[in-house]
């Protein structure tokens, strides 16, 4: 049960403002439904067990590759073969800013009550980027993926509604390719380099 008497983990060590770092648990546990709706491309042009082995077996690059490569192999459907190819491009971009935000760690040059701040050197990099993140950035983040998980679903559903039975099922859909990708992550939270 919640307590608002429980203040964990101070006052042993700070971690930023609670709901930025919440946001941050949020960003996590969405990115990982995405990641795991993908596999449902996969499922429609081969069967489930070849589709689990795979999924499980390859790095995120490799599977997307892959369902570029089923996809555009087996559907005749362009409206449906350009809804994947949004879709995966939106998960990139996703990918991008998870990996960016839950690879960083906590900058402790600058506290601030209503930023959470954030360092990350990137391979090879002789500098580190720095971000100072506001609330509405991360749930906006969070939000965007999931966004990503029901615009896989909808795919879904339009694609077994036309493939499997029974055909009595109704389902009604507004999918368009047009939505907006996500914002990258440097571009929205101005990385400054740090010395």
């Amino acid at each position: 049960m919640f307590s608002p008497d429980d203040i964990w983990p101070l006052p042993d060590y700070g971690t930023g403002p609670t709901k930025h770092v919440h946001a941050l648990g949020v960003i996590s546990l969405n990115f990982n439904m995405y990641e795991a709706a993908l596999q449902v491309f996969l499922e429609f042009y081969i069967e489930k067990p070849t589709a689990d082995f795979l999924f499980e077996k390859m790095p995120n690059e490799r599977r997307v590759e892959a369902i570029h490569h089923f996809v555009s192999l087996s559907e005749k459907d362009p409206k449906i073969v350009e809804l994947v190819e949004h879709s995966l491009s939106h998960y990139a971009r996703c990918f991008q800013n998870r990996n960016t935000l839950l690879h960083s760690k906590q900058y402790f040059a600058v506290s601030l009550p209503d930023l959470l701040s954030l360092e990350k050197k990137s391979k090879g990099a002789k500098s580190f980027m720095t971000f100072h993140l506001e609330l509405t950035d991360l749930r906006r983040i969070a939000d965007e993926m999931m966004d990503g998980v029901f615009f896989v679903t909808d795919i879904w559903r339009v694609v077994d509604f036309r493939d499997r039975e029974p055909k009595d099922r109704r389902t009604s859909t507004f999918l368009t390719p047009s939505s907006p990708s996500p914002i990258p992550l440097p571009i929205i939270l101005r990385p400054n380099e740090a010395q």
